[in-house]
């Protein structure tokens, strides 16, 4: 595996590169002209865009199968262009991880890069770390490892056999011949975990490491706090809030507008929490750090309110229905003097 640093000198030769570009031919038609950045290939015009990016993809297969593949001493080209396709900062000593620059490293592949909106196709040879590292990057081929060559430490790691008849010792230090050095066991790394976040996936390689790390402490708290007896709307709102920027930042580095939709979701989900919150925070209202009515004393003033109101109607309707009674009295009074067939006949 091969290690490089920024600030190495290289002698290798550079990696090749070169992009399929599908653009529009003009602002009145619907055609499209395919190009590619080669100096040999010709310029391309179609009618739709259908047709142009089966084009494309078709001039782009044709590279891939006229070229041997992917040299193994060839300089990584992603780096050589400060892995603008995978780092925010244009500069490695403005990259803000944390102060550690990136490092290149792995065999030498043959990657290509595809758009999100199907407009330029992109292959280089680049080192593996950073074709894992770039969002819409496809290894085509992998150059093989040069071959290793047989060490003599283990030659040399070989315990000596004392002579026949001499002093046999313990010690292997006491015996004579060149003293040999355990050699160290291979450790076997386990894969890193990914993380999880509100049912979305924190990938392994997600740049820059402190967003990876934020979503991953995320995930881990919320599931926390699932596990809770006791509510806490404070830190509810807190780790909503949190959660909020980072979804912000992770569809800023990924473009995904899904991503940024859960974001907003999460910002309303912090101030209904935090609303939440200051409704049941109630405290009594001779507190001097009270700063307004609690909602003890809101329900109170509303209480009494209705309470004045209710005397108003109460009144109106004692009213109406003494005169309806005193004209239905009126009434009867006027109908029992007169003649019972008279009566009868309005009856």
């Amino acid at each position: 595996m091969v290690q490089v640093s920024p600030g190495e000198l290289d002698d290798r030769v550079l990696g090749r590169t070169w992009t399929v570009r599908l653009d529009a031919a003009g602002r009145s038609s619907a055609a499209v002209r395919v190009s590619c950045s080669r100096p040999a290939c010709v310029p391309e015009r179609l009618a739709t865009t259908a047709a142009g990016r089966t084009a494309a993809v078709a001039h782009l297969k044709a590279h891939l199968k006229a070229m041997a593949g992917p040299r193994a001493q060839a300089f990584c080209v992603c780096k050589a262009e400060h892995c603008h396709l995978h780092t925010p900062a244009a500069r490695f000593d403005e990259r803000p991880e944390r102060g550690v620059p990136w490092r290149c490293g792995g065999p030498v592949v043959l990657s290509v890069v595809t758009d999100r909106e199907g407009r330029w196709w992109r292959a280089m040879e680049c080192c593996s770390r950073c074709a894992a590292a770039t969002p819409g990057a496809t290894t085509v081929a992998t150059a093989p490892l040069p071959p290793r060559t047989v060490s003599t430490v283990a030659d040399a790691a070989r315990p000596v056999a004392a002579p026949v008849g001499g002093p046999q010792f313990s010690d292997r230090s006491c015996a004579g011949g060149p003293q040999t050095v355990p050699a160290a066991r291979s450790t076997r790394q386990r894969p890193a975990r990914d993380g999880r976040i509100a049912g979305h996936v924190v990938p392994h390689g997600l740049r820059p490491l402190e967003l990876r790390d934020e979503l991953t402490e995320l995930g881990d708290r919320f599931r926390s706090y699932q596990q809770r007896t006791e509510p806490d709307l404070a830190l509810l709102a807190d780790l909503h809030t949190r959660k909020a920027a980072a979804f912000t930042r992770w569809a800023d580095v990924t473009g995904d507008r899904h991503l940024r939709r859960e974001s907003q979701r999460a910002e309303q989900a912090a101030q209904t929490t935090r609303l939440q919150h200051q409704q049941r925070a109630t405290r009594p209202t001779d507190d001097p750090d009270n700063d307004g009515p609690s909602a003890v004393a809101r329900l109170a003033r509303a209480k009494g309110a209705l309470l004045r109101l209710e005397p108003r109607h109460s009144s109106v309707a004692t009213r109406r229905h003494t005169a309806r009674r005193r004209e239905r009295d009126t009434i009867s009074v006027g109908m029992a003097h007169l003649h019972p067939s008279v009566l009868g006949r309005i009856r």
